[in-house]
């Protein structure tokens, strides 16, 4: 399979075991259901999820644990039946990253903005590593936010 990524300035062939798949899309974006995940060289803490299905729609996530914090996420019978979870070890948890102060066009651009970046904590992306299947779990009451400035 050839697509062409963010940082790419041609089409590259990816392994299609490598493809993220989230069978509900994502909310709003539900018919969005195959992502690939890569991140920039020499940029390994922060990882971009882009659409295959509409290469377009592209994501900046990161591991929580890059702004000091961790989630308790309880799923719900549907949700491991979703991800299909054999082993919980194999679960990850990803946040959604987004400039502040406009356009968030500015995140896929490498200016520095002074607005900062804000963390999506309500939303995170929940990936089984094992199976390649995905999904956003939408939170009501996360313990607390986080707001980062700078690169």
């Amino acid at each position: 399979m050839k697509i062409k990524l963010r940082f790419s300035p041609e089409e590259i062939e990816i392994d299609p075991g490598s493809v993220l798949t989230f069978p509900n899309g994502l909310p709003g974006l539900e018919s969005c259901k195959r992502f690939k995940l890569f991140h920039e060289e020499n940029k390994p803490t922060i990882f971009w999820m882009q659409s295959l299905d509409d290469p377009g729609i592209i994501f900046s996530v990161a591991d929580p644990a890059l702004f000091e914090h961790e989630y308790e996420i309880q799923l719900s019978d549907a949700e491991v039946a979703l991800l299909q979870v054999d082993d919980p070890a194999f679960l990850k948890v990803l946040v959604l990253l987004y400039r502040t102060g406009g356009d968030n066009a500015a995140l896929l651009s490498k200016s520095p903005s002074p607005a900062g970046i804000e963390v999506n904590w309500r939303g995170p992306v929940i990936i089984n590593l094992q199976k390649r299947l995905g999904m956003q779990k939408l939170l009501q009451h996360p313990r607390y936010a986080v707001r980062v400035y700078g690169e």
